[in-house]
């Protein structure tokens, strides 16, 4: 039978300083949680919680950027350059043609002047179309020249287009609206006269917009006005 024997003595007896330090650690928690003043002051939105709690006002809208105009420096405009003044030729074949969508003027061979019928014609045609910004013109100009060079038939051609392109002008139409184009020689399967020019007229893409049209209403007075502008420096 085995014998279980005990040993009182080991075991660890009771601290008499124990049962204080445990009231310390007490004592020191209780110092450090929020006291009943603080808590009210937080719900009372006293002077000391107001920073912690109260934000800043946002504005409904961002502020306006503030514009300044630019500076307002005159630049020297100098006049356009004069279109060439063609001169009649009356010993020129050429002739004024019009025809369902297009007009055309056709020239001797080797030759680009005019006699003073086409010169008439092509400027009773520019006055018309001086009314019409809404469109602009092409004038395709061909030139059939003996000879392999392809340069010589794009230069004479070029002269012919040219010389169109100075009746205009002098009729009132804008440089801007006019587009010739030197072709040189005609294709094979081209049957039209090959010594031409031919005046198409197209609808301008971009829209045309009248410079007697009034700035928009919210428009600075000072970007539009150059007196103004230059007063705001």
């Amino acid at each position: 039978m085995a014998q279980i024997s005990t040993n009182f003595d080991v075991l660890p007896k009771g601290d008499k300083n124990s049962a204080p330090q445990a009231e310390k650690k007490t004592k020191s928690v209780a110092r450090s949680s929020p006291s009943s003043k603080a808590i009210q002051q937080a719900k009372t939105g006293s002077p000391s919680s107001a920073a912690h709690t109260t934000l800043p006002a946002i504005p409904q809208e961002p502020p306006k950027p503030v514009i300044i105009p630019p500076p307002f420096v005159p630049v020297p405009t100098h006049p356009a350059v004069a279109p060439t003044d063609i001169k009649a030729d009356q010993a020129a074949k050429s002739q004024f043609v019009s025809l369902a969508g297009t007009k055309r003027v056709l020239f001797d061979t080797l030759s680009y002047s005019l006699n003073q019928e086409t010169i008439d014609a092509v400027s009773n045609l520019g006055k018309e179309l001086a009314s019409q910004p809404h469109k602009r013109i092409v004038l395709e100009s061909y030139a059939n020249i003996p000879g392999d060079d392809p340069s010589q038939p794009r230069r004479v051609a070029l002269a012919r287009a040219l010389a169109i392109r100075s009746l205009l002008i002098r009729s009132g139409v804008a440089t801007t609206r006019i587009y010739p184009i030197a072709h040189g020689r005609t294709e094979a399967q081209d049957k039209e006269p090959a010594d031409r020019v031919d005046i198409r007229l197209e609808e301008n893409p971009v829209k045309y917009v009248p410079l007697s049209i009034a700035a928009p209403e919210n428009t600075d007075p000072a970007l539009t006005d150059p007196q103004k502008r230059s007063s705001v420096q």
